[in-house]
C-alpha cells in the first residue's frame, strides 16, 4: 500500500501540485488487529482506515473515538461506486459534455467511470473534504490514469462555495455529503429541476393525489393498487426489481414515467428501488416530488450498510413503533408508524357455511433455508450455530436487547467483516422466530395440530398434519376459514408490532390465537376482538378451552371483522399515508 501511495503521489503533483503538498507529509501506518493501514492527519485523533476483507477486498473506514463509519462498501466498493456514476450519468446526461464536480473520493472508482464516459475535453474536478480520506484513498489502488487525466482538478479541505471554473452538474457521494456537509459547496437544487406541476409535494396531495407505487414483486403491490382504486387515486406502478439494485435503464424509464404521469407521491415498501447512495431520492427531492417508504420488515437489516439517506422529501414508515428511532438514525426526518392491514377483496368470509376440516392450524415457514441462507451470508458454517442460538434466546428473553448489540461482539471475535456481521445480525433474528414458533407449536397436542409450509416442519413436530406451502391469494382464506383455532406466533423481529396474520385471519372469518404485542391493544380489544397468550403453555390452554366453545369464537370474529371493517383496510393505510405527508410536506 505504501507503494501505491508514493506512485499516486507522484502522477498528482505534476497535475495538482496544491493537493500533492498537502498530502506528502502523510504516511500510512499499520493497524495492530487486523491487515490494513490506516492515515491520520497531524493534531487529529480521526483515522481513515483502509482494510482488507475476508476476501480481500480494500475498504474504507473513519474512525474517531470508537465510532467506526464505512465510507465504501466492504463486499465489492468497485461496483457501489461505479453504479453511483452510471445512475448520475442517466439522470444528469449533460454532464457528459460540460464535465462533472465529484464530492468525494472513496476509492475512486466512480471517477474512473465518469473518466471513461465523458468526452476527454470534459473537466473533472474532485472535492474531497478530509485529508484523511484522500491519503487512504491513495494508498488503496493505482489512481494515476484519472489523475494524469486532462482537465482533472483535485480540492482537499473545506470548500466552502463551488469553485467559478468548476463545472456545475455535481456527483455527491451520499456518505461524504452527511458526513460533511457543512465542509462541502452548498447544493442548490435548480428551478429547471423541478416538475413544473405541482410546486411542491404538499400542494399535489393537497389537490388530487396521483400514485406512483415501485413494484418490485414484493410484498402489498395489489393491496395498495386495490386501495388507491377504492380510494379513487390514479395509480402507476413502475417495475423495479426485488432485492436487487436497478441500473441506470431503469432510471431512464423511471423519469420519463414521472414527466408523463406527474405523481403527486411515490409509495415504495421497504425502500425497494432506491439506492444505498441515496442519489434517487435527491433526485426527487429536487423534483419536489414526495415519496413514502413503507418498511414492513426490519429497516435496521434492510439498510444495514447504506449511510444517512434521508431528505426532505423522503417519508419512512413503520409497521412496528419500535423501529422509528432506528428510522430517525438513519436520517429519515419525517418517521411515522403505519401497521399493516388487511384487504377484504382477498381476505372476507365466504357465503354459506364454513366446514372446519381442522382443530389448530398455523400457516408459516419453518426458517431453515432462511437460516442457512445467512449462515452463508456471515461466511459460517452449523458449527456456530449452537452458539448463535444462544444469543438468539438472549434476544426473545430480554426485551431491551437488539439484534445488532447481539451480533457485534460475537463478529469481533469471529474476525467478520460490516457485511458478514449484518447477515449475523439477520439470523440471530431468524433463530429466534424458530426457537418462538417451536416452542409454541410443541406445547399444544400434535394429534389436534396442522402446520402449512415447507416440508422441513416434518422433521420438527412429531405427529403433527403437515401440508404444504399455500399461494395467498388463493388458498390462505380458506385455510384460515376451515381451521377451529387459527394460530398467530409473531416473527422475533417485530418486538412490538402486528403481522399480517393479526388482520388476515379474521379479515377471512377464521379465529385468532396470537401471542401479546404492545401495540395489539391500540387496534384491537384483547379477549372481546382477539385473543392472546404470554406463553407456549397458555397458547395451549386458550386454544383447549376455544376449540369447546364454537359460539365464543364466531362472536369474537364477528366483533374482529366489524373492527377491520371500519379500520384496517389498506385503503385506510394508504390514505393515511397520503394525508401525513400532506401535512408534513414544504
Amino acid at each position: 500500500m505504501r507503494s501505491w501511495f508514493d506512485h499516486n503521489l507522484a502522477a498528482l503533483n505534476h497535475r495538482c501540485p496544491e493537493a500533492y503538498k498537502l498530502l506528502s507529509p502523510l504516511s500510512p501506518k499499520p493497524l495492530e488487529d487486523e491487515e490494513g493501514f490506516y492515515f491520520s492527519a497531524p493534531n487529529s485523533q480521526v483515522r481513515a482506515v483502509l482494510s482488507l476483507s475476508a476476501k480481500g477486498v480494500a475498504y474504507l473506514s473513519l474512525k474517531e473515538d470508537k465510532t467506526l463509519l464505512r465510507i465504501t462498501s466492504a463486499y465489492n466498493p468497485e461496483n457501489e461506486e461505479k453504479t453511483l456514476a452510471e445512475r448520475f450519468l442517466s439522470l444528469n446526461p449533460s454532464g457528459l459534455t460540460s464535465g462533472v464536480t465529484v464530492l468525494g473520493l472513496g476509492l475512486g472508482y466512480h471517477l474512473e467511470e465518469l473518466s471513461e464516459k465523458l468526452s476527454p475535453k470534459s473537466p473533472i474536478w474532485l472535492i474531497e473534504a478530509r485529508i484523511e480520506l484522500a491519503a487512504a484513498a491513495l494508498a488503496a489502488r493505482d489512481l494515476t490514469k484519472i489523475f494524469k487525466r486532462s482537465g482533472f482538478n483535485f480540492l482537499i479541505g473545506k470548500t466552502k462555495s463551488l469553485p467559478k471554473k468548476a463545472p456545475k452538474t455535481i456527483l455527491a457521494r451520499t456518505v461524504n455529503l452527511r458526513l460533511d456537509r457543512e465542509l462541502y459547496p452548498q447544493i442548490e437544487s435548480k428551478n429547471n429541476d423541478r416538475l413544473e406541476t405541482p410546486k411542491n409535494a404538499s400542494a399535489a396531495l393537497s389537490a388530487k393525489t396521483r400514485v406512483l407505487f415501485f413494484d418490485t414483486g414484493y410484498f402489498l403491490t395489489r393491496e395498495l393498487q386495490s386501495a388507491a382504486t377504492q380510494l379513487g387515486y390514479p395509480m402507476e406502478v413502475w417495475q423495479g426489481r426485488c432485492g436487487e439494485v436497478s441500473d441506470g435503464e431503469d432510471y431512464k424509464r423511471l423519469f420519463r414515467q414521472i414527466k408523463d404521469f406527474r405523481p403527486s407521491i411515490i409509495v415504495t415498501i421497504n425502500h425497494l428501488g432506491f439506492d444505498a447512495q441515496g442519489l434517487l431520492s435527491d433526485a426527487l427531492e429536487r423534483l419536489g416530488l414526495a415519496a413514502a417508504s413503507w418498511f414492513v420488515d426490519s429497516p435496521a437489516v434492510i439498510l444495514n450498510g447504506a449511510q444517512k439517506i434521508g431528505t426532505k422529501g423522503l417519508f419512512a414508515f413503520s409497521w412496528d413503533k419500535s423501529y422509528l428511532e432506528t428510522l430517525k438514525n438513519f436520517g429519515f426526518e419525517h418517521v411515522f408508524y403505519l401497521p399493516l392491514a388487511t384487504d377484504e377483496t382477498f381476505f372476507s368470509p365466504k357465503a354459506g357455511p364454513n366446514l372446519a376440516l381442522r382443530k389448530i392450524a398455523f400457516a408459516g415457514d419453518s426458517l431453515k433455508a432462511a437460516s442457512q441462507k445467512y449462515l452463508a451470508m456471515a461466511g459460517l458454517d452449523l458449527q456456530f450455530l449452537s452458539q448463535i442460538d444462544l444469543e438468539a434466546e438472549k434476544f426473545l428473553l430480554i426485551s431491551d436487547l437488539t439484534a445488532d448489540n447481539l451480533a457485534a461482539p460475537l463478529a469481533q471475535k469471529l474476525n467478520l467483516n460490516p457485511e458478514q456481521e449484518a447477515a449475523l445480525s439477520a439470523l440471530i433474528l431468524w433463530r429466534a422466530s424458530r426457537s418462538w414458533r417451536l416452542k409454541v407449536l410443541r406445547a399444544l397436542p400434535a394429534k389436534d395440530l396442522t402446520v402449512a409450509g415447507d416440508e422441513n416442519w416434518a422433521s420438527l413436530l412429531d405427529g403433527a398434519a403437515i401440508c404444504g406451502q399455500l399461494d395467498y391469494y388463493r388458498e390462505l382464506a380458506s385455510f384460515y376459514r376451515q381451521s377451529e383455532v387459527n394460530l398467530n406466533i409473531t416473527s422475533a423481529q417485530m418486538k412490538s408490532g402486528l403481522n399480517q396474520r393479526v388482520f388476515d385471519v379474521p379479515g377471512a372469518g377464521g379465529f385468532l390465537l396470537t401471542d401479546k404485542r404492545e401495540q395489539l391493544t391500540e387496534l384491537f380489544e384483547p379477549e372481546k376482538e382477539v385473543v392472546c397468550y404470554d406463553n407456549p403453555n397458555e397458547a395451549a390452554e386458550k386454544a383447549s378451552w376455544y376449540l369447546k366453545r364454537p359460539l365464543e369464537r364466531e362472536k369474537i370474529v364477528q366483533r374482529a371483522r366489524r373492527r377491520l371493517l371500519s379500520e384496517h383496510l389498506y385503503c385506510h393505510r394508504l390514505k393515511a399515508m397520503v394525508e401525513l405527508v400532506t401535512r408534513a410536506g414544504p
